[in-house]
């Protein structure tokens, strides 16, 4: 009967220390079925621990496009905020070129330099005179029909030449 080998009796072994060739020849044979009754485990990675690699390689894939889409985000809105400045700066300056240009002084400046107008003389100056005062006639069109259809075509087409002119 081998006897097997247990914590205890492993210091009290002295068969391997032996050094004639069938003692250790007879240690070599019994410790050979304690090698044969061992199982090699198969390296096989189970379902869960896959899922589990999958689901952190999807999480930190998920983590990186955010910190992606942020810095684009932050680049597009410091581009905007850049912008905005730029357009309170020209704000600014039409601002002042508008209240340069409502002012009376810059009118008459630019009236006679530019347009070379001048201020009217007293002489040319004239006044109309009114005896009577001033009277309103409401005038009934008596036409009807075509003619009043005619006649309304005729306003409408002389108020299109006026806006064109």
């Amino acid at each position: 009967m081998v006897q097997r080998a247990t914590r205890e009796s492993v210091a009290y072994d002295y068969a391997r220390f032996d050094s004639r060739r069938s003692v250790r020849r007879a240690a070599e044979i019994s410790e050979k079925p304690l090698n044969r009754t061992r199982k090699k485990r198969k390296s096989v990675i189970s379902f869960s621990m896959a899922a589990s690699y999958f689901m952190v390689l999807l999480v930190s894939g998920i983590i990186v496009f955010n910190y992606m889409q942020v810095t684009m985000l932050s680049d597009q809105k410091v581009k905007l905020e850049k912008q905005i400045e730029t357009l309170k700066n020209e704000e600014t300056g039409l601002r002042a070129q508008k209240e340069k240009m409502y002012n009376l002084n810059y009118i008459e400046e630019y009236a006679k330099n530019k347009l070379h107008m001048v201020k009217a003389d007293k002489s040319q100056y004239s006044y109309i005179e009114m005896s009577e005062p001033d009277q309103i006639k409401i005038i009934k069109n008596e036409k009807e029909g075509v003619s009043n259809y005619f006649s309304g075509f005729v306003k409408s087409f002389n108020v299109v030449m006026e806006y064109l002119n």
